[in-house]
């Protein structure tokens, strides 16, 4: 089966392929949520929910696009054929430190500071997560 895969803009991919493959996307695109049993017993509204929260969305058949290396892996181990319209990534231009300007009440940054904007230079598409004071 053939998994189209079309860039809408730079959070989101529009999945084009038949309703099974769908189905399947669904199915390997959700996590269960930790605590969830308990969640769904103590808060009304949560009654009849699963228990899952998916990351491809059936009624519009869209896909995080930071999830496309995982969508490639998924056609790879179902036997699906992938087509993007668009460039997956774009040559990265070499990280020169001296090169940020920081106002003065920054300071220096560390090394971790560093090669922290160093990766997320490199990836383009990039969580950071680091404390308050850091």
């Amino acid at each position: 089966m053939i998994i189209k895969a079309k860039k809408i803009n730079e959070s989101f991919l529009q999945i084009e392929t038949d309703s099974l493959t769908c189905q399947e996307l669904y199915n390997e695109f959700r996590y269960e949520v930790p605590d969830s049993f308990f969640i769904r017993k103590t808060v009304p509204r949560f009654a009849n929910w699963d228990g899952y929260r998916s990351l491809f969305n059936r009624r519009n058949s869209r896909l995080y696009t930071g999830l496309l290396p995982y969508l490639k892996t998924f056609c790879e181990n179902y036997n699906h054929e992938l087509e993007c319209n668009f460039e997956e990534s774009s040559p990265t231009l070499p990280f020169d430190p001296s090169s940020l300007e920081l106002p003065p009440s920054v300071g220096e940054m560390r090394d971790y500071q560093l090669e922290a904007v160093k990766e997320a230079l490199e990836h383009k598409r990039m969580l950071i997560v680091s404390a308050t004071s850091s």
